[in-house]
């Protein structure tokens, strides 16, 4: 088969849990004897290809975008050659990792006008949140229903609009499509806007054959949203090779200094600083722990991430960015890996890489990190969100683990890309008949 992967961006130009996934479900599909394209707009065109075993197409960039554009998903122009892109490579399969500009609605109704199914992964909550967190109001775990007029107070307090100013703006009757462009349209018109926004997320998802949840969670969000359940398939995230078992090293050696790892984006709703606090309140309670930090700092946030380090600069090491061996060989040196999102995830694939190095994850109680542990009888070392009190706790409840090391299961890619063949062959079958 031949089967088009849309992300939204892609390596090297952008470094996340979903290019990530996508690079190694596309390598792993070859293996199998299927040809994947990578599809994205625009990004590095001398860029070298990332495997031998699929290719990246880049097609021009998209044209600038309107508000209205961007916050319902859906250009009036087509996506830039992707019509010609369907048109020659003839794909037998589109599969969505994204629900943008540059991988959506547009891109799916010209999948749809050649007869071409397309499935849906859902892997991060910016799909179907506004905010892009599905924490509701930046405090608890919201249900996930789409309710523009909801949506939009949470939307504008999270840029930072008091609450009851924002409650106010959610609740304005103004329609955007009357509007002229600007700044003031998603202040003033946000609840259209989100309206609008709705209807072509219920177009997109209505259109797929096939839906892939990343996590339980995710799956609940879709049928609340009117989702058909019997579309949806959960599969958890993966790491390249088959399915394999690991057991982590715990209890930890309490004889010497206590490694705490963070790596992934470090930025703000990724909770590093919550680690880092943490850190120095179990140094205070007399525990010897040191942090170490890795992955990239989006240049918007470098400041703050300079202004954190510095404030805990006796006890905290930042590795920069570290790839392949050498991230491995790091997580592996480490007594704990750390991850306290403030925002739901789908794994994240940085609690699989530590545990098939064999170290323990602590994480915040949250979608996929709770799923994760809760599955593995491991939610002695789940913490509440936000809560740098009960993150050091469940540091000590490491420190002094008294049960037998725990055996996790890691999901392998193999198992995952044989997964995703035989749901794409099932279309392909249908589409036939």
């Amino acid at each position: 088969m031949r089967i088009a992967h849309l992300p939204s961006s892609y390596l090297p130009d952008s470094l996340g849990g979903t290019e990530v996934y996508v690079h190694h479900l596309a390598e792993e599909l070859a293996r199998q004897g299927h040809e994947s394209a990578v599809v994205i707009h625009g990004g590095r065109l001398d860029a070298e290809q990332l495997s031998p075993l699929y290719h990246v197409e880049r097609l021009p960039a998209l044209p600038p975008c309107t508000r209205a554009e961007l916050y319902g998903r859906l250009q009036r122009e087509q996506p830039p050659g992707f019509a010609e892109f369907l048109d020659e490579w003839r794909p037998d399969v589109v599969h969505f990792h994204a629900l943008t500009l540059g991988a959506g609605l547009g891109h799916a109704r010209q999948a749809q006008k050649r007869g071409i199914p397309y499935v849906v992964t859902y892997h991060t909550p910016s799909f179907s949140c506004a905010r892009g967190t599905l924490m509701h109001d930046g405090r608890s775990a919201c249900d996930g229903r789409i309710d523009p007029k909801r949506c939009a107070g949470c939307v504008l307090q999270g840029q930072g609009w008091p609450r009851p100013l924002a409650r106010l703006l959610a609740l304005s009757p103004l329609p955007h499509a009357k509007l002229p462009d600007g700044p003031w349209v998603p202040r003033v018109a946000l609840k259209s806007l989100l309206n609008t926004a709705r209807s072509h997320w219920q177009e997109f998802m209505n259109g797929a054959s096939a839906i892939v949840a990343c996590a339980g969670w995710c799956r609940d969000v879709l049928v609340r949203n009117g989702v058909d359940p019997a579309k949806i398939a959960v599969h958890r995230q993966a790491l390249p090779g088959p399915t394999r078992t690991r057991t982590l090293r715990l209890p930890l050696r309490k004889d010497r200094l206590l490694r705490l790892g963070f790596f992934g984006r470090f930025c703000w709703i990724k909770g590093p600083d919550l680690l880092l606090d943490a850190a120095a309140r179990l140094r205070r309670q007399g525990l010897d722990v040191s942090c170490e930090l890795a992955g990239p700092i989006p240049a918007n946030e470098r400041r703050w991430a300079e202004r954190l380090l510095a404030r805990h600069a006796a006890y905290v090491v930042y590795k920069g960015i570290l790839h392949d061996d050498a991230l491995r060989a790091w997580v592996r040196s480490l007594d704990l890996v750390v991850i306290p999102s403030r925002c739901l995830e789908t794994g994240p694939l940085t609690l699989l890489e530590a545990w098939d190095e064999g170290v323990p994850v602590i994480g915040a109680d949250l979608g996929g990190i709770g799923e994760f542990l809760a599955d593995s009888s491991l939610t002695a070392l789940a913490f509440p969100a936000k809560d740098t009190g009960g993150l050091a706790a469940r540091v000590h409840s490491a420190a002094t683990w008294s049960r037998p090391a725990p055996a996790v299961q890691i999901p392998g890619m193999h198992e995952l890309a044989n997964s995703m063949a035989k749901a794409y062959d099932s279309l392909l079958v249908g589409s036939a008949a």
